[in-house]
């Protein structure tokens, strides 16, 4: 372990983060909950590296309507320059003039913003503090470890969660960045974003991560229709209405039934991630309760009797 600790301190802190994900003991990991224990606090690496991953505006102004507008002009001078008889610069001079030239304007263009992504780790952790300034809570969990992680106790003190991010320009006016939440004890990672000016951006994912950890878990989720699942219908009758006449037998040919008026109430509130089918608030479906055959409009919330040939969405439900 010392020749790991030893290599670990000579690597850029990038470098020591990663390593750390790979080395620490696949410990300690409650039930799969990637914050960790509601009920106490976690450490998490002040040491947060934020990258820059692109500059659009910079690339599509500088880089492209700069460098034609100054090849064009180092070029009309470099065309009077060689039009002077025997003058002081002849057509070896002009390379390496053109290859000074370029060198300086990309180093030029790649160090503008050089800091931005120091800054925004500060005004990060800052962000993180300020927030529990400014709200009451029972616990403060996110303990941040200003300390660098290669030179801690890898086994016993090595903080749980390291950070690093990316960030890219958007506009004058807007940044994106993204900060990577990385568990070391499970190589588990999280990602939070947000869109937002300079000065702004950190504070607003701040409050994501805030929320994460900070947030007490929900209750455990009581499924309203433990002894029933929706039936997913044919891509064809998924878009296309049906007649209503024929939209029971649609669904007994899945050894299915058309739901009730509560159960369309309650599977379009939970949504697709929850029942596996898709529910359109403007189209009428036919549903079928004790007072029969009807189309209900989900946006309206309102059921009316079928018309003579009218035409309604199919959901199907199935009794297990």
């Amino acid at each position: 372990m010392a020749h790991v600790l030893l290599r670990l301190r000579r690597a850029t802190p990038l470098l020591a983060l990663l390593a750390l994900a790979l080395l620490s003991p696949a410990q300690g990991a409650e039930g799969g909950r990637f914050c960790g224990p509601p009920g106490s606090p976690v450490q998490v690496s002040a040491r947060l590296p934020i990258l820059k991953a692109g500059n659009i505006p910079d690339f599509l102004a500088t880089n492209q309507i700069a460098r034609q507008n100054a090849i064009t002009t180092y070029a009309a001078i470099a065309e009077r320059l060689l039009a002077i008889p025997d003058g002081p610069v002849g057509p070896e001079d002009i390379q390496p003039l053109f290859r000074f030239l370029a060198s300086m304007h990309d180093t030029m263009v790649n160090s503008a913003d050089q800091g931005i992504g120091q800054a925004l780790a500060d005004g990060f952790l800052s962000a993180v503090e300020d927030l529990y300034a400014r709200n009451p809570v029972p616990l403060r969990r996110i303990r941040f470890s200003y300390s660098h992680p290669a030179l801690a106790e890898l086994e016993d003190h090595a903080p749980t969660y390291v950070l690093y991010g990316q960030y890219s320009v958007v506009s004058a006016q807007q940044l994106r960045l993204t900060i990577t939440v990385l568990r070391t004890d499970t190589a588990e990672q999280r990602s939070f974003s947000a869109i937002a000016p300079l000065t702004q951006v950190s504070a607003a994912v701040a409050q994501h991560f805030f929320d994460a950890f900070q947030r007490p878990e929900l209750g455990e989720f009581i499924n309203p229709m433990p002894t029933t699942e929706w039936v997913p219908l044919p891509a064809t009758l998924a878009v296309q209405d049906v007649l209503t006449t024929q939209a029971q037998a649609v669904c007994a040919a899945q050894g299915a039934r058309l739901p009730t008026r509560l159960e369309m109430t309650l599977g379009a509130a939970f949504g697709p991630y929850f029942t596996g089918v898709g529910f359109d608030p403007s189209r009428y479906y036919a549903i079928e309760d004790e007072n029969g055959l009807q189309v209900m409009n989900l946006y309206a919330s309102e059921c009316l009797p079928p018309a003579p040939r009218q035409k309604a969405a199919v959901l199907c439900i199935r009794d297990l």
